[in-house]
């Protein structure tokens, strides 16, 4: 669990200030990318060789971007800028390379198994061409999320991460704060509470 928990951190830490949005500066560990791999697939982490590195040969500074190759012992190795962009190769190595496919429970779900040999991984280096690649709406957050639990949560980040997606939009826990806030602006809750609620009984503020 504490690594689902750190790529998850990962990518909600990307947002808290505006300062760090110029570029991506979170790195991650390779253990939360191979415990990726491992989920998604088991007994398939031992397939990949994977490291973090400080830029790829022919790309500008500060630019995410890994290097896909073979590696001698036969596995995939993959060198990238962070965690977040080590799980995003292995992700298109799957879906690329291997011809699998990683989907949503009710979009079709997914194809993944152990292959009896494993496909040579395109040898590629590859960047972003922007830095941020976002997901979610407000919506999302109220009429699907609010239904999810652990197992649910684990699919849909690690589906982020194989993905791209570095940059999510997460309002979870959020009336705490709005609590705290209105607190600090002098008011009691049972005026908190009608500022939450309208007259009908439905949130004031629904994502």
């Amino acid at each position: 669990m504490s690594s689902i928990v750190s790529l998850f951190s990962l990518l909600l830490s990307t947002a808290t200030t505006g300062a760090a949005l110029s570029t991506p500066q979170l790195v991650g560990t390779t253990a939360a990318a191979y415990d990726v791999a491992e989920r998604l697939i088991p007994n398939s982490k031992s397939h990949f060789t994977l490291s973090i590195v400080s830029g790829c040969a022919g790309v500008a500074a500060n630019t995410p971007c890994f290097i896909t190759s073979n590696a001698a012992d036969g596995t995939v190795a993959i060198a990238a800028t962070s965690a977040s962009e080590l799980t995003f190769a292995i992700g298109e190595y799957l879906r690329q390379d291997c011809n699998m496919t990683i989907g949503w429970p009710r979009g079709g779900n997914s194809n993944l198994f152990l292959p009896k040999t494993w496909p040579k991984a395109t040898a590629a280096t590859r960047k972003r061409i922007q830095p941020w690649s976002y997901m979610m709406n407000v919506c999302t957050h109220s009429y699907s999320l609010v239904w999810y639990g652990w197992g649910e949560w684990t699919q849909f980040i690690d589906w982020m991460a194989v993905s791209g997606i570095n940059l999510v939009l997460a309002m979870t826990g959020q009336e705490e704060i709005q609590y705290k806030v209105f607190q600090k602006f002098g008011l009691n809750d049972t005026e908190v509470s009608e500022l939450a609620v309208l007259s009908d009984g439905s949130p004031q503020f629904e994502p």
